[in-house]
């Protein structure tokens, strides 16, 4: 959403969330898609979520450097 990536699975109802100035690129592959932040941790999801997570990016924060493999 419009704060970040939010990641509301974590252990015991703990909720993470990485604003979109933490994240450097989104990398698009054939199978999956990684989210590179700026901390140690990255986020990694099934290729059906990759015109949802191109559009936030292009929405919330259009700098951040998308790089699509698949293409």
């Amino acid at each position: 959403d419009e704060r970040g990536i939010t990641d509301l699975s974590s252990f015991d109802g703990v909720e993470l969330l990485f604003k979109w100035s933490a994240i450097e690129g989104v990398i698009c592959g054939k199978y999956s898609v990684v989210i590179l932040t700026k901390k140690r941790v990255y986020f990694y999801f099934d290729i059906v979520c990759k015109d949802k997570i191109i559009k936030s990016v292009k929405k919330y924060n259009f700098e951040i450097l998308v790089v699509d493999y698949d293409r």
